[in-house]
Formats: C-alpha cells, sequence, structure tokens
C-alpha cells in the first residue's frame, strides 16, 4: 500500500457538547467520490486499525474521526500527540505489493528502525523500485537486497 501522508498529529476536538475527537490531515485533500470521503488503511501509535474513512472538514481539507475505543487503545485524549500513517488503498498489487514487503521489513526490527529513519521519498522510491519488476522472483531478490542494505546502515 503506498503511504499518502504520515506524521505527528495533535487529537484535536469539535467544540460543541458531543463533539467528535479528530485529526486533521493539511496536507490532503478531498476526492471527488462520496461526497469527498476516501477509504484508508489507519496506523496510529504502531495500532493497526484497518479500513477507515477520512471525512471532508468542509475547507477542503479531511479528517479521521478517532473515537473512544481507539483513544482508549492508544491511551490518548483531545490534545495530545499521535503518529498516524494513513496509506491508499490500491487495487491488486500482486503477492509482494508494498503491504508485503513492509511487513517483510518489519521482520528485522533493526532494518524497520533503519527504513524508518529515511525519508517518505527515500522509502516509496525503494518500495516502487521492487514493484516496478514484472516477475515476483525478481521482487524477491530486491527485497532480500533491501534487507541487507538496510541491516548494514
Amino acid at each position: 500500500m503506498k503511504v499518502i501522508t504520515e506524521g505527528t498529529f495533535i487529537l484535536e476536538k469539535f467544540p460543541q457538547k458531543g463533539g467528535w475527537t479528530y485529526v486533521l490531515f493539511p496536507a490532503l485533500k478531498k476526492s471527488n467520490a462520496y461526497f469527498g470521503m476516501k477509504k484508508v488503511e489507519v496506523h496510529i501509535d504502531g495500532h493497526e486499525l484497518g479500513q477507515m474513512t477520512l471525512m471532508p472538514f468542509g475547507n477542503g481539507l479531511l479528517f479521521l474521526p478517532i473515537n473512544a475505543k481507539i483513544r482508549k487503545q492508544i491511551k490518548k485524549e483531545s490534545g495530545h500527540e499521535v503518529q498516524i500513517t494513513v496509506f491508499a488503498q490500491e487495487a491488486e498489487e500482486g503477492i509482494f505489493g508494498e503491504k508485503v514487503i513492509l511487513d517483510c521489513i518489519r521482520e528485522e526490527p533493526h532494518a524497520w528502525e533503519k527504513f524508518k529513519a529515511l525519508s517518505l521519498e527515500e522509502r516509496q522510491t525503494m518500495l516502487d523500485g521492487i514493484i516496478a519488476h514484472s516477475s515476483e522472483e525478481k521482487r524477491i531478490q530486491k527485497i532480500v537486497q533491501l534487507m541487507e542494505r538496510l541491516k548494514f546502515r
């Protein structure tokens, strides 16, 4: 899956009674489909939340509602910082798409830490370079090479 945004964000709360707690994504603009809503995969503070929907904020931006169950899981409330990665939902990626490649890197903690330390652009270039190969065998070779490079960085 392709990362569409990531970083540290502040949990905010709509001011009215019963207002939602949410994260606003200034770098993301609403899409033309489904009244601007966008289906994504979300990780927050290391927790995989699975498929969620980004909602239009009213000013062309998108926000992610963070319900009480999620806030309890991450032990955070309005005003706290959270680390979020948002992945675009994509059609078929093949057997070794981005999600599988990322899962492979996560299996090696040192390599994963080195990978996360790279810029978003560097990471995406590496992933795109692996996915660009049409054969699964070549993708596997490239994954192994990437893991070796990261382990010894």
